[in-house]
C-alpha cells in the first residue's frame, strides 16, 4: 500500500467517461471536476457542465479524512444536470467508500481505498487519468489525443462489488 497524505488507507476516485477508465488517489484539500480544461479532475462528455461540482477534503482529526462532494462550482452555481449518489439525487454528500456518483448518463465515478485495487490496475489506472487531464488544446467535448479507446480491464481481486 502506498503512503499517500494524511490518510492511512488513501482514497481513490475512479471514473468513467467518453475518455475510458482512469483513478486518482485523492490527496488534496480540494478538487474541481467538470468538463472545462482547468477544472483538477476533467470529464470529458457533452452532458456534464464546464464546472460540475467539486469535492472538498474533511478532516476526521485522528489523522483519516473524508471528501464532500457538492453539486454545482465553488461559487455556489449548481450544475445544468445535477448529480446522482447510489441512485438518488443528491446535491452534496459525505463520500463513503463504494458510493456510486453519476454525473451524466455516461460518467460515473466510485470510491475506493487503494488497497482493494490491485497495484498493477492503480498504476494504469493513475496513468489514464494523468493522460486525459494533460489534454488542453482540444474542444472541451472530444476524447484527448493519446487516451486509449479501451480503458483498463475491469478490477481484480477486489472483494467488493459496485452497488446496485
Amino acid at each position: 500500500m502506498r503512503a499517500v497524505g494524511r490518510s492511512l488507507s488513501p482514497q481513490v476516485f475512479v471514473l468513467r467517461d467518453r475518455a475510458g477508465k482512469r483513478a486518482l488517489i485523492l490527496q488534496d484539500e480540494e478538487y474541481t471536476i467538470g468538463r472545462s480544461s482547468k477544472c483538477s479532475i476533467r470529464l470529458f462528455d457533452p452532458f456534464i457542465s464546464r464546472c460540475h461540482a467539486y469535492l472538498r477534503r474533511i478532516d476526521r482529526g485522528n489523522g483519516q479524512f473524508h471528501y464532500l462532494l457538492v453539486d454545482g462550482n465553488t461559487e455556489g452555481h449548481r450544475s445544468a444536470n445535477g448529480m446522482f449518489i447510489n441512485d438518488a439525487p443528491a446535491q452534496s454528500r459525505l463520500l463513503r467508500v463504494g458510493d456510486v456518483i453519476n454525473f451524466g448518463p455516461q460518467v460515473t465515478a466510485l470510491l475506493w481505498k487503494a488497497h482493494d485495487i490491485p497495484t498493477a490496475e492503480l498504476e494504469l489506472l493513475e496513468t489514464a487519468f494523468t493522460r486525459a487531464q494533460m489534454a488542453r488544446k482540444h474542444s472541451e467535448t472530444r476524447l484527448p489525443v493519446g487516451v486509449v479507446a479501451k480503458p483498463p480491464t475491469e478490477l481484480v481481486g477486489s472483494s467488493h462489488q459496485t452497488p446496485q
